[in-house]
């Protein structure tokens, strides 16, 4: 997790659902804040993020790869969206693949 002024913070080493959803709602969306999932079991560097602020920014999502970062397609509205786009990643690339587009 990490704030506009560049501070960033492990929550968890071994994520699970349950600190996806504490996590996202401890979080002051109304300041840019970005929450990123590293995919450990990925042959190289895979991590989704989700960032943004409710007040300013806009919210967004974006897959980081060791050699690209794209961004979903389609514009995310609310907090939940993102916690539920964190949380099917956490499932696995199956599910995640076939529900979100990013280019």
């Amino acid at each position: 997790m990490s704030g506009f002024d560049g501070n960033q913070k492990t929550i968890s080493e071994n994520t699970t659902s349950e600190v996806i959803k504490k996590t996202m709602q401890f979080i002051n969306w109304n300041e840019f804040h970005m929450v990123q999932l590293e995919d450990l079991s990925s042959n190289g560097f895979k991590a989704l993020h989700v960032s943004g602020s409710l007040a300013e920014d806009g919210l967004a999502s974006g897959l980081v790869t060791d050699d690209d970062h794209i961004l979903m397609t389609k514009p995310i509205k609310t907090v939940d969206q993102m916690t539920e786009i964190l949380l099917d990643f956490l499932k696995g690339e199956d599910v995640w693949r076939n529900k979100y587009k990013y280019k």
